[in-house]
């Protein structure tokens, strides 16, 4: 059934919301012979997080997410949020938001 797993780190200062539900579907892993995993990601401020302009994302993951031992999903979030911060778009918009405008 969908059992979510929920998470709330704190990434630079923000505290951020995971769900994780690892099989979201039984009828997809029933008739696929593989389960299909649920992801949101959600910043309480509302401002953009480097995986959305929005602050918010969801995703499906087909297959599920193979995730090592000593690994959870709140680390691998982690991981891709700094992953994904260190590309053009991320400090653009950290430039862009530090600079005051009149308009």
């Amino acid at each position: 059934m969908n059992e979510y797993q929920e998470y709330t780190i704190n990434w630079r200062g923000r505290e951020l919301n995971i769900r994780y539900c690892p099989d979201w579907s039984i009828a997809y892993k029933r008739n696929m012979g593989s389960p299909i995993a649920h992801l949101t990601v959600q910043s309480n401020d509302g401002k953009p997080i480097p995986i959305s302009e929005t602050g918010f994302i969801s995703r499906f993951i087909f297959g599920g997410i193979p995730l090592e031992m000593d690994q959870s999903i709140d680390h691998l979030i982690e991981a891709w949020l700094n992953e994904e911060a260190k590309k053009q778009p991320w400090q653009e918009y950290l430039r862009d938001s530090a600079q005051l405008t009149l308009f």
